[in-house]
């Protein structure tokens, strides 16, 4: 069968079946693989690739870009890709599967799919495409046919209400073929098999985030201070609350759910109690000025309490506590939001997936910072596996109907930390932060007020009022010098919250921020929606 690769690609792998009825989506490839009759399949790896479970691969997905080996179970078979070599560009994506598989079949699964297809004597070489876009309007045309014939055998053309409902379940797999296949593709990008992943300096990103910003509406200092904290986001490696945040942030300026003319209102009420009326206004502005203003007041109080009401997507939270540590202060923060996370006993969303941060001054350290939510995996997480192609750890979310989900594409419910504590502590914070505001979510949203919207408390303790600030300092560096002394159980190192964060910072600081391309392409289409220039990426 002749090649239809790229030049110099390496020789195709050969994955045979004995019959066409030994299809089946084949999950990483998006090609099929042995259905119900368990017919046997041959397969025929490229002689030095060594195949390696999906385990494996996530625990050495840095060396996807060497090789790519699937193991499904289901199917008691193994595939391979080919060795793929390194610094070849977008052409790399163009090497041939060849699929032992009847003509009919085979022209809908390369209809379906959207691939290039050459068929001879019963075989069809199927070459994965770089854009498979033809594959969603394929799939209905075919999907449409297969329906009517399920329906109405004797309108099927001469095939038989057999072959018709045999080919009406090989459709109805087709779409998860797709999934998977851009899955794939996606995953294959993010780790610079079909594209190098892009840095940007973070002082060019957080102007071109502020730039974007302020281009949709939003003042230049509120602007730069959500962009700030974006960059923050990036800097300690909590990409899920970084510029991946733009688009969603545009979104909620367009469907008026954020307030680009915010009118944030801080009132002192009694003592150290403070209220900030925020107007709808974008987290990292609301959060900001709350912060800022229970700075102020714990510096004549010793201890300062800001509840935020009615604002849009905090952001991470670790920042706002990271403000008060850098101030000499201990920094806490906690956030209320609509249910989007499970509760512990209850099918679908009962409670947010409200988190926690924790902030204190260290010297010789890094400051301590936990930053946390009450949930196995952040939403924003779920969100960065999605956009680098990855699965999901077993465990961590489920789908809409509360079956358990790894396809980070039909995750929707994260699962709480620790089961009762996760959901408990997330209800705590839901009367804390929205009772005391007197802006409840969680009791509103069952009765039916959706839309998003948040509320947050933010607490600022002044150290000195208890003793002096190098003092407690000296105590939180020799905690963290008891703590990472310890002996290890194993090759990592022991490691405090803030630790990784502070390590990311400097790498990224000099380095630049990563983005995948999907990412920057986001980040491209927002800029060039308000007529922006946008500069290059650098190359990782």
């Amino acid at each position: 069968m002749a090649s239809s690769g790229a030049a110099g690609a390496p020789p195709p792998a050969r994955i045979a079946a004995s019959s066409s009825r030994a299809l089946e989506v084949l999950d990483h490839l998006g090609l099929m693989l042995a259905t119900d009759d368990r017919s046997d399949v041959r397969v025929d790896r490229q002689a030095g690739t060594e195949p390696r479970t999906a385990r494996a691969l996530d625990q050495r997905r840095q060396q996807l870009a060497d090789d790519l080996a699937i193991d499904d179970h289901a199917a008691g078979c193994r595939a391979a890709l080919p060795r793929l070599a390194k610094g070849r560009g977008d052409d790399r994506l163009g090497r041939q599967v060849e699929v032992g598989v009847g003509q009919h079949d085979a022209r809908i699964l390369a209809a379906h799919l959207g691939l290039q297809t050459h068929i001879a004597s019963g075989q069809v070489a199927v070459q994965l495409e770089p854009d498979g876009s033809a594959a969603g309007e394929a799939h209905g045309r075919q999907a449409g046919v297969a329906e009517q014939r399920a329906r109405d055998p004797r309108g099927a053309s001469g095939h038989g209400a057999e072959h018709a409902r045999r080919q009406s379940r090989l459709i109805q797999n087709l779409g998860k073929a797709q999934r998977h296949h851009r899955r794939l593709r996606g995953r294959l990008e993010y780790h610079g098999v079909t594209r190098k992943q892009s840095r940007r300096p973070a002082d060019e990103l957080r102007s071109l985030a502020t730039q974007i910003l302020e281009a949709a509406g939003l003042s230049a200092d509120h602007a730069e201070i959500v962009a700030g904290a974006f960059i923050w986001a990036n800097l300690r490696g909590v990409d899920s609350h970084g510029v991946s945040r733009l688009l969603r942030y545009l979104e909620l300026f367009d469907k008026g759910e954020a307030n680009l003319h915010p009118s944030v209102v801080t009132t002192r009420l009694r003592g150290a109690a403070i209220l900030v009326e925020a107007d709808r206004a974008p987290g990292p502005l609301a959060l900001t000025l709350a912060m800022r203003e229970a700075i102020a007041v714990a510096r004549q109080t010793g201890v300062a309490w800001a509840s935020v009401r009615g604002t849009v997507h905090t952001g991470a939270i670790g920042y706002y506590a990271s403000m008060a540590a850098a101030e000499g202060m201990a920094g806490i923060g906690i956030v209320a939001g609509v249910p989007n996370m499970a509760y512990e006993g209850a099918r679908g969303a009962g409670v947010a997936t409200s988190p926690l941060a924790i902030a204190l001054p260290a010297a010789k350290h890094p400051d301590f910072v936990l930053d946390m939510a009450t949930a196995t995996i952040a939403l924003g997480k779920i969100a960065q596996y999605k956009a680098r192609g990855e699965l999901l750890p077993e465990g961590v979310a489920v789908t809409a109907d509360g079956s358990p989900a790894v396809d980070p594409a039909e995750a929707k419910i994260p699962l709480p930390v620790g089961g009762a504590k996760g959901s408990g502590m997330s209800l705590a914070f839901e009367l804390l932060a929205s009772g005391l505001a007197g802006n409840p979510i969680v009791s509103q949203f069952h009765a039916g007020v959706k839309g998003h919207r948040q509320n947050a408390t933010l607490i600022a303790v002044d150290v000195s009022a208890f003793l002096p600030l190098e003092d407690f300092k000296t105590v939180v560096d020799e905690t963290i010098d008891a703590v990472t002394s310890l002996p290890p159980s194993g090759d990592a190192p022991i490691l405090v919250p803030g630790a990784r964060g502070a390590s990311s910072c400097v790498e990224r600081s000099r380095e630049g921020v990563p983005l995948p391309p999907k990412i920057w392409a986001e980040i491209v289409e927002a800029a060039e929606r308000f007529g922006m220039p946008v500069p290059e990426p650098v190359e990782a």
